[in-house]
Formats: structure tokens, sequence, C-alpha cells
């Protein structure tokens, strides 16, 4: 799976999110101990809250896809746009849903998207 269709509830996601909330703290901790103006720390602080926002649902959104690795193998067989696979070989997927935010097809049960990270309830 390349980068750019990695879904946010993969590994990659995860850690991307992490290096955010690391790159923010040092962002903090340099603009506040080298007595940068006003504004940068403030700057920082929000920047911090996003990332570990962002953090949180990639981490929630990473649990749910290893909680339920059936449904991935499958979706993400069919999202690659095989053709001529055999469906028999994969579990069905019933009462699903999609994603207000991204359109992915989602199970009923599922508080985050597992392609895009958001919060479906």
């Amino acid at each position: 799976m390349s980068r750019k269709t990695a879904p946010n509830g993969s590994g990659e996601a995860v850690l991307v999110s992490a290096v955010s909330v690391l790159f923010m703290l040092y962002w903090n901790y340099a603009a506040i101990r080298g007595g940068a103006p006003f504004i940068f720390p403030v700057v920082g602080i929000f920047g911090l809250y996003t990332a570990v926002k962002s953090f949180i649902t990639t981490l929630k959104a990473y649990r749910q896809r290893k909680l339920n690795q059936d449904y991935y193998d499958y979706a993400d067989y069919r999202n690659n746009n095989y053709d001529g696979y055999n469906t028999a070989d994969y579990p069905v997927m019933q009462d699903n849903r999609y994603c207000p935010y991204c359109g992915a097809e989602v199970a009923r049960d599922f508080e985050y998207c597992p392609r895009c990270g958001r919060k479906l309830r």
C-alpha cells in the first residue's frame, strides 16, 4: 500500500500523527524558552491541540482496523480495483453505511471511518 492510498487507520497515519505531536511540543518549548513573541506560543498551543486530536482519532481508527481485520482485508482488496475476485473468499458485509466525509463504506457499529478516521456518530 502506498503512502497516498494508506487509509487513516493504518500504522503510517498513526506514526505521522505522533510525529506531528512531538513537533508541536518542540515548537512550544522553543517558543517559550527562546522568548518568542506572544503569537508563537499561542499558535503552538492551537497546533498541539489539533495534533493531539488527530493522533487520538487515527489511533482509534487503527485499533478498530485491527479488531475488524477480516472486513479490512476485503475492503482493501475491493478498493484497489481488482477485477474478477471471488467474493466467496471474503466475508459478506451486511448492514453497511457510508462515511459522510469521504464516502467510504463502513459497518454500522463503527464509531470512526476506517479511511479518513473521522467520527461517524
